[in-house]
């Protein structure tokens, strides 16, 4: 599928989206205020809680705790367009773990409302006001937001929206970033017109930004690196006294001074990282991609994932699509079910797995990374270590005459239920998952049930299921969660009842 394709279904989905958006009750009917967060000029921030599940994809749980960013709906074409823009831009990047997720909109007559995770631990920037960060807290920070900046550039997104104002902290005390609103997000594909106008904060722009240049993805690099400085320093260099002071220091360069010695104490693979983010020239910036790849942020996978987990995804694609469908469900459906279900400890070691096997950081592994990550659970032949280095473990078996690359390719897209030529973090899980050991009762399946169960009628139709496996291409959900409920609709009612998903989580084939 091409960047131009993905982008065009998650616009279209968006699209329709907020059709139906505007067709909600009243906010108030749906949602109760509990406190405001944050206040602008044009917009402000609530926290509020859940009345009712709106019955759509991933929405909230009735009595959930939400952020709604609220804005004046001034019922042009301009805005609805820039709005469907940012919805697509949550759904393409939703599953990314710095992205706090969308989970509903509502349009009413005078104000929308995007509601998304509540992050409590607030902005970054008033975290770094109370006493800052020590420099491994930093690394780990900017590795999640070059994480999420991988993954957009690799979907053909430039972010244009990082400041330490739009980092959130998920929680108090802790510093896991993410990342709410995505209102200065646009696609710009690789070979496209550049983007033009400053839609951020002018002390995080670029210096082709402010010059009025055509830009793309290196600006969001520039804008890390300020980060990065602002974290590891202290202070933003660019912050002027005034606006054209600012637009002053980043366009001659008179901001990072690398051997100040507010930098003495710094790592010097930290400096080197900020010294070729804040490259004046955007070609010399290195890729969000790369640049994860500095010393800085070496850490190796977890140590508890070896050779069961490479035998588990061998008898994973074994089995009926069917199942393999069922268990990507039950795998979702574990994200949102509560504490009912005994699933954070093994879930995270996965993500960890996914997170350190994704090499170009796109949020999709391709056969090569996956091979490569088999290869160090001890899943298929390790590659010799003499002579040159190949590009990629896979290859170099293929070469040898050992892994016969069409079979390979056969067990990868078997895995690639959706089709999309790489494998989400839910595939990756669905794979590997010991679901038998996270949902051990039948009280936990119920609450995985009752978590896919969105318009909460007590049966799960086709729809929802298909809401539950994802995914930019709504068709071929649609048609999996119809394959899902003829295969396990027992009684032929149409959709599948709880105790026809308690026996499909009963069939070994899909528990293994």
């Amino acid at each position: 599928m091409t960047l131009q394709t993905a982008w065009d279904q998650a616009l279209a989905a968006a699209t329709s989206d907020l059709a139906a958006a505007a067709k909600r009750g009243p906010f108030t009917s749906l949602y109760d205020p509990v406190e405001l967060v944050a206040q602008g000029s044009k917009a402000k921030v609530v926290k509020v809680r859940c009345l009712k599940a709106p019955g759509a994809k991933g929405g909230p749980r009735e009595g959930q705790e939400l952020a709604a960013r609220v804005r004046p709906n001034l019922g042009t074409k301009e805005q609805m367009g820039a709005l469907a823009v940012e919805v697509a831009v949550h759904r393409l990047l939703g599953d990314h773990p710095a992205v706090a997720r969308l989970l509903d909109v509502v349009v009413g007559g005078k104000e929308i409302y995007l509601l998304t995770e509540l992050c409590d631990g607030g902005p970054l920037a008033d975290y770094l006001a109370e006493g800052g960060l020590s420099e491994h807290a930093a690394a780990g920070a900017l590795s999640q937001v070059l994480s999420l900046a991988a993954a957009a550039h690799s979907r053909g997104i430039v972010l244009r929206c990082l400041s330490t104002d739009a980092l959130l902290l998920a929680h108090r005390g802790k510093t896991d970033v993410k990342i709410a609103s995505f209102q200065s997000s646009a696609f710009c594909p690789p070979g496209a017109p550049g983007l033009t106008g400053n839609p951020g904060n002018p002390a995080y722009a670029a210096p082709e930004v402010l010059m009025r240049f055509p830009y793309g993805t290196p600006s969001d690099l520039w804008s890390i690196g300020v980060i990065a400085t602002l974290l590891l320093t202290g202070r933003n260099p660019f912050a002027g006294v005034n606006l054209s002071d600012t637009i002053a220091r980043v366009t001659l360069g008179k901001g990072v001074q690398m051997s100040a010695k507010e930098w003495e104490g710094v790592s010097p693979s930290a400096a080197r990282l900020v010294g070729a983010l804040l490259q004046a020239d955007p070609s010399a910036r290195p890729p969000a991609a790369d640049a994860l790849r500095s010393s800085w942020f070496t850490s190796p996978p977890s140590a508890s994932l070896g050779p069961e987990a490479a035998a588990a995804f061998r008898s994973y694609v074994g089995t009926l699509r069917v199942q393999r469908l069922a268990k990507l469900v039950l795998t979702h459906a574990l994200g949102a079910a509560g504490a009912h279900v005994a699933r954070a400890a093994r879930l995270k070691e996965l993500h960890d797995l996914f997170t350190a096997s994704d090499t170009d950081h796109d949020s999709r592994l391709s056969a090569a990374e996956l091979f490569s990550m088999l290869s160090r659970l001890g899943g298929v032949p390790a590659p010799s270590t003499s002579g040159p280095s190949p590009p990629d473990e896979l290859s170099a078996m293929v070469a040898a005459g050992i892994v016969d690359r069409a079979a390979f390719e056969r067990l990868f897209a078997a895995a690639d239920l959706d089709g999309s030529g790489g494998l989400d973090r839910g595939e990756l899980c669905a794979a590997l998952l010991d679901a038998d050991a996270v949902v051990r009762s039948d009280e936990a399946r119920k609450a995985a049930y009752a978590a896919l169960d969105a318009n909460k009628d007590g049966v799960l139709s086709a729809e929802e299921l298909a809401a539950a496996l994802g995914g930019a291409d709504r068709a071929a959900a649609r048609r999996a969660g119809a394959d899902l409920v003829a295969a396990y609709d027992k009684d032929r009612d149409g959709a599948i009842s709880l105790e026809e998903f308690i026996a499909m989580y009963k069939d070994k084939a899909v528990l293994s």
